[in-house]
């Protein structure tokens, strides 16, 4: 893992910059653990319906690789 930590608005804290990542490729290839834990945290939190609700809440991300 890298240095770098980026705030998340989706998560609302700091993670590191591997785990947004990781979190961009849930459900599209990514590590398993983190997809299963991704879910589990939307599931226990209920801030967001699902995966592609989450991904939307990334893509307003200053660090978001997929709109840049």
């Amino acid at each position: 893992m890298s240095n770098d930590m980026w705030y998340c608005p989706a998560t609302e804290k700091e993670i590191d910059e591997g785990l947004c990542w990781e979190y961009c490729f849930v459900d599209i290839g990514g590590p398993i653990d983190t997809t299963y834990e991704l879910k589990r945290w939307i599931e226990l939190t209920k801030k967001f319906k699902d995966i592609e609700e989450f991904h939307k809440e990334c893509e307003n991300c200053i660090h978001c690789q997929w709109a840049k």
